[in-house]
């Protein structure tokens, strides 16, 4: 299962140049929002989504996290390193392979991505067993 961290977060600066090797560009960003368990390093590599345009809270999830339960967008938010929180989320506009929150997450949450399908059906499949208790 691989886990997200979501950081709400304005680019300062983004360099001029672009590796065409590597397709990697410096920037720099300041975070906000994060959670106090989790540091980022200075001149760490990242993968990330640039959304071009305003957006209204400045977090985004990939659409791999992305499930729906009767009709309505939710992710699951990981409590504990095997516990996670089926939470709704309110979406905005799609941007690449990530879509705008607009409610429901905070900043700094983790989010369960590859294998967040798993954890629907899970959670589906002890919502039957209930039903026949």
């Amino acid at each position: 299962m691989s886990v997200r961290v979501v950081f709400a977060s304005r680019s300062s600066r983004i360099g001029a140049a672009l590796c065409l090797a590597t397709v990697a560009a410096l920037a720099a960003a300041p975070f906000w929002g994060g959670r106090d368990d989790l540091q980022l390093l200075s001149e760490i590599f990242a993968y990330v989504a640039l959304a071009v345009g305003k957006i209204e809270n400045g977090l985004l999830v990939p659409e791999e996290a992305l499930q729906t339960v009767r009709g309505k967008s939710i992710v699951f938010v990981r409590k504990e390193p095997e516990e996670f929180l089926m939470t709704e989320v309110r979406l905005g506009r799609k941007l690449g392979d990530s879509y705008e929150v607009m409610e429901g997450l905070e900043p700094g949450s983790l989010v369960a991505t590859q294998g967040s399908f798993v954890l629907k059906s899970e959670y589906l499949k002890s919502e039957l067993a209930e039903g026949n208790d």
